[in-house]
C-alpha cells in the first residue's frame, strides 16, 4: 500500500514536470522567421528586458501548473476524506494529501514572488 503511494506521487511529480516542461518548450520550440540562412542564428534575446519576459513566462507557466495541481489535489482529498467514513487510515490520508496541496500552494506563491526578486535584480544589474 506505502510503495504504491509513493509511486502515485512520483507519477504526479512527473506529470507536473512534463507539462512544465512542455511549456517552456512549445513557446521556444518553432521559428516563427523561417531563416533561410542556416549559418546565422537571430535571437530572440536582444537586451535584459528580453531575459526578464523569458523569466516571467516561465515562471507564469510554472505557477499556473502549481495551482491546478493544487485544486486538484484539494478536491482528491476531499474526496478521500468522504468515502473515508469511520476509517482512521483513509482521514489521515486525507490529512496528509491535504497538506500537499498546501504545500502545493505555498510554492506557486514562492515561485512566484521569487520571479519579481529576479526580476529587480536584473533591472538594476542593467542599469
Amino acid at each position: 500500500m506505502k510503495k504504491t503511494f509513493y509511486l502515485k506521487r512520483a507519477y504526479y511529480l512527473l506529470i507536473v514536470l512534463a507539462l512544465g516542461l512542455l511549456g517552456a518548450f512549445s513557446v521556444y520550440g518553432a521559428d516563427s522567421n523561417n531563416n533561410q540562412n542556416n549559418d546565422q542564428i537571430d535571437s530572440p534575446i536582444k537586451s535584459v528586458n528580453d531575459i526578464i519576459g523569458v523569466l516571467q513566462r516561465i515562471v507564469g507557466y510554472m505557477y499556473t501548473i502549481f495551482f491546478i495541481a493544487a485544486v486538484g489535489a484539494i478536491l482528491w482529498a476531499a474526496f478521500t476524506y468522504l468515502r473515508a467514513g469511520q476509517d482512521a487510515k483513509l482521514v489521515e490520508q486525507a490529512k496528509n494529501q491535504l497538506k500537499f496541496a498546501v504545500v502545493a500552494i505555498v510554492v506557486a506563491l514562492v515561485a512566484g514572488g521569487v520571479s519579481l526578486i529576479i526580476k529587480s535584480f536584473l533591472q538594476s544589474a542593467g542599469s
